[in-house]
Formats: C-alpha cells, sequence, structure tokens
C-alpha cells in the first residue's frame, strides 16, 4: 500500500465528496479537477467559478495627501472680518523726543515734538478652487458622494493656499508696471516674507545652512523683544524641529521601567519630541508642520497644461567674477550649478527650460538672462528659478520675479549669490496676537453654485482676504536653515 500524504482530517473532507480516495492518484485527480477562483481581474479571462467571485472595495477613501489639520500656521492665525476690499489702519510708530530736550528751566518748557504715526492699508485678494461632477456620477451606487470628497478636497486645498500665501505671498508678481486694479498689485497678497523684508529687515536673519539652535531662537526673540513683543510660537517644517529636538539627545536621562512590586524589568522608552522653548524673553510654541515647504520643491505634474504659457524662448548663463558671491567650498568640487526656469501666467506654469552653468570662486555670483517668449495665448505674469541641490538631486525654488521686471528686449535678469541656499528652508518665529497679526476676511470661506449647460454640477469654493502684520518688528524669519529633507507628498 502507497504510503498515505493526507492527515485523518483532510481525508474525512475528502470522503464526503462521496467518492473512493484510497489511491494517491485518484487524490491528486480530484484535487487537479477542482475550480479555484483566482486573482484576476481582468473580464475578459473571467471563466468560470471566477466569473461567479465579487470583488470587495472598502468603503472608506484613504487619503494619502495632506488635509485641513496639517495647516497649523492657519488654524493660530487670528481671523477678522473686512468691510472692504481696502483694509485701512493706523500704526502708532514712536514717541515725542525723550532724552536731555525734555529738561527745562525753572519757567522754561520743553520744545512741542509730536509721536510718529502712519495710515497703512492692506488689499485683499481672491482664492477660489473650482469642481465639477456630473450627475451620472452621482447617481451610481459609490462608496462615497462624488460633490462631498470634491468640495472636501477643494476646501483643503484653499486653506493650504491660504496658508502658503501666508508665509510665501508676493503682490509684485504681475506683468502690469502700474499693477492690476490700481496699486502695483498682483493676484496674490504679501505673505510674512514680505512683510518682514519690508517693516523689519533687521529682523531677518541667515543660518547659512546651518540647523537651528538654541543661539538663533534667542536672538530672533532678542531682535521681537526690542521692538517690544513678546514671542509666542515658532513656526517650522518638522525636518528642522526633528534635527532641533534630536540635538538634545546626548544631553537627555532617560528612566527605566523596574517593573512592579519589585519584578525587574529591561524595557525603557526613549526619545525626545520638545514642544516649547523657553527664550530669553518667555516661553514660545515649536509648531512643526508637514506642509510648510512643500512649494519650494519644483513640481513637475502639471508643468506645460493647458493653462501653461510658452516657456522660456531662451536663458542663458553668466559667471560675473568678484561679485559678492556667497558661495562655498563644495560648490566648487564640480563647479556644475543646475537651474531650471519656468514660466508663470495666472493659472498655469510652463515645462522647464533647464540651464547650466560652471562656478569659477565663491565669491562670483551667475547671471541668468531669461527671454520671455515672443508668442504665447497665456500671458506670462511672472518667471520661476529653481537650482539642483546636490545632496539629493531635488530642485529647489530661488526667486519668483514678475514680469513687470523684464527689460526693453523682453529680457529678465536673475543674480543668483547664493542668498538662498538649495535644501534649506525657512523657519518664522514671532507673536500671534490680533494686533500683531491678522488674517482680514472680506468674504469667508464659502461654496458658490455655478451654471452650467450640460449634465454636470458645478460649483466653486471662494474666500477673499489678505495677511496683514500689523507689527512687523515683532516677528522674525531665519532663512537657509538646514533640515532633514524628504520630497513631499502632493
Amino acid at each position: 500500500m502507497a504510503e498515505e500524504k493526507l492527515t485523518q482530517a483532510q481525508q474525512n473532507i475528502l470522503k464526503s465528496f462521496g467518492e473512493s480516495l484510497t489511491e494517491d492518484q485518484a487524490k491528486a485527480d480530484l484535487i487537479r479537477k477542482s475550480a479555484t477562483t483566482g486573482t484576476d481581474i481582468n473580464p475578459a479571462e473571467l471563466a468560470g467559478v471566477p466569473a461567479l467571485r465579487r470583488q470587495f472595495l472598502d468603503s472608506q477613501v484613504q487619503n494619502l495627501s495632506y488635509g485641513s489639520q496639517h495647516m497649523v500656521f492657519y488654524s493660530k492665525l487670528n481671523k477678522m472680518a473686512s468691510a472692504s476690499t481696502v483694509v485701512e489702519y493706523t500704526t502708532f510708530d514712536r514717541h515725542g523726543e525723550t532724552g536731555h530736550a525734555m529738561f527745562d528751566t525753572e519757567i522754561g518748557l520743553s520744545a512741542p515734538t509730536d509721536p510718529e504715526m502712519k495710515r497703512r492699508l492692506v488689499r485683499t485678494k481672491s482664492l477660489s478652487a473650482t469642481r465639477s461632477v456630473s450627475l451620472i456620477a452621482q447617481a451610481v451606487d459609490n462608496i462615497a458622494q462624488p460633490v462631498e470628497i470634491y468640495t472636501n478636497d477643494a476646501i483643503t486645498n484653499v486653506i493650504k493656499n491660504i496658508e502658503w500665501a501666508s508665509f510665501y505671498g508676493d503682490s509684485s508678481l504681475t506683468d502690469d508696471p502700474t499693477g492690476v486694479m490700481g496699486g502695483g498689485d498682483g493676484l496674490e497678497f504679501d505673505g510674512l516674507v514680505r512683510q518682514i523684508e519690508s517693516g523689519a529687515p533687521d529682523n531677518v536673519m541667515d543660518a547659512r545652512g546651518k540647523d537651528l539652535t538654541p543661539e538663533l531662537l534667542n536672538s530672533a526673540s532678542l531682535a521681537i523683544a526690542k521692538g517690544y513683543g513678546a514671542p509666542t510660537d515658532v513656526f517650522m517644517p518638522l525636518g528642522v524641529l526633528a534635527k532641533f529636538s534630536s540635538s538634545f539627545m546626548g544631553q537627555s536621562r532617560f528612566m527605566g521601567d523596574h517593573g512592579v512590586m519589585g519584578q525587574n524589568s529591561t524595557s525603557l522608552t526613549a526619545g525626545l519630541n520638545i514642544t516649547k522653548w523657553v527664550t530669553t524673553v518667555g516661553t514660545v510654541d515649536l509648531n512643526g508642520s508637514a506642509v510648510m515647504e512643500n512649494d519650494k520643491f519644483l513640481d513637475t505634474k502639471f508643468l506645460g497644461g493647458k493653462n501653461a504659457p510658452a516657456e522660456a524662448s531662451e536663458v542663458k548663463a553668466t559667471i560675473v567674477p568678484n561679485d559678492h558671491g556667497k558661495f562655498v567650498d563644495e560648490d566648487l568640487v564640480s563647479g556644475d550649478i543646475q537651474y531650471k526656469v519656468t514660466v508663470n501666467s495666472d493659472k498655469g506654469e510652463s515645462v522647464a527650460v533647464a540651464v547650466p552653468a560652471v562656478l569659477d570662486a565663491i565669491n562670483s555670483s551667475i547671471s541668468l538672462a531669461i527671454k520671455l517668449p515672443t508668442a504665447y495665448v497665456e500671458t506670462p505674469k511672472y518667471v520661476s528659478v529653481y537650482r539642483q541641490d546636490k545632496n539629493t538631486g531635488n530642485f529647489f525654488l530661488l526667486a519668483r520675479i514678475g514680469v513687470n521686471k523684464q527689460d526693453v528686449q523682453g529680457v529678465i535678469t536673475f543674480i543668483d549669490r547664493n542668498q538662498v541656499i538649495p535644501g534649506t528652508v525657512d523657519v518664522f518665529i514671532g507673536q500671534v496676537d490680533p494686533m500683531v497679526l491678522r488674517l482680514y476676511e472680506l468674504i469667508p470661506m464659502m461654496s458658490l453654485p455655478l451654471p452650467t449647460q450640460n449634465k454636470t454640477l458645478a460649483w466653486s469654493v471662494i474666500w477673499n482676504g489678505a495677511l496683514a502684520l500689523i507689527a512687523p518688528k515683532k516677528f522674525a524669519m531665519i532663512k537657509n536653515v538646514g533640515y532633514t529633507q524628504v520630497a513631499p507628498t502632493r
């Protein structure tokens, strides 16, 4: 008799089919003839039992991108209603004259002096995210309502753009030398970078590629204190916060778990997450953002879309010796500097033009002459200049320049002295208080139904407002900060 290869339980199951399975060959024949369902999903390949199989679709839509909960800066902004597209406010900038001039004789009086006050203004800007869904798409048996999914997506996009513009918005990006709608403004409102640089240039500090340190935080806090502010928050990419926290690991002490009732244990929980920092002028919250630096990376997915202008017709790189360059020795290892330049309309970004350059000395500069296209459908508004980070190969945004900066030959010139270092990010610290920082809203976020000419439901999530840094000296910016770089998930 052949050796038995099935267990008793297996034999009992097979015998329940009513066939004689005393021989190995009979067992093999039955197993060979058994119908299987498989894992194919191509209908053309499904026959027999596989044609009966239903596929299981999870009823949850899994979000692999950012959500509104990741906008840490937006959530802390003080929202304030506006009644006009132009918001005006008055600031008390300084007191009258002090010192010896205030002393006088027994019968005399000091000369009259005036405090300094200024009227300032902010122009609100519009944002919108438009979506449409067919009636058929709504009628079928979906795992989730498309309108709800698309509306949540639009809301998140608008919030993300408000937060991004609150850091990096630039009202100078326009093709009109006199500006659109008066005032010399483009479509964006000015963010913290522009408002700090113009209102408190001494509060811009440069880490030159080094990691964030307590010394940098204390220096920024001191600058704010000299502007009579009390910093409350620091905003930074998570990659900065991770390195900052890790820098204290060597100074940390961890307690082991020795068990309960005298029973020894070898378990130990280690690690460090610093959420607050005590500066020389008070305690600040350390806010790490997962999306703050996302738009510094060159995103190639939508380049050259239907709303994009034509690419630059020509870009030339010229080395200018002894021109106050701030490059470092590592940049001279190969001397190879790689740029990419895109042209932007109001609704799209052109394909990138690659521009190589060979650096000869660390104090040289690299001048890019960007010639705009002579023929286009979508009007160019500004150009974007990206430079490659040699450590990772990623391209980082160096600058955006309005088309109104072109010369009579239609050429925009950008000079790179390594003022912005690719592969680095910015850190902002300041007093988040309604008297210092406000997000004015003329139209709070709302859904606007749109007319349609076919079987679709169309709508747009709209918003109108602007950021006002009322007291620029109560905020500071640390640029070119080193961090743990991770390419973003869009």
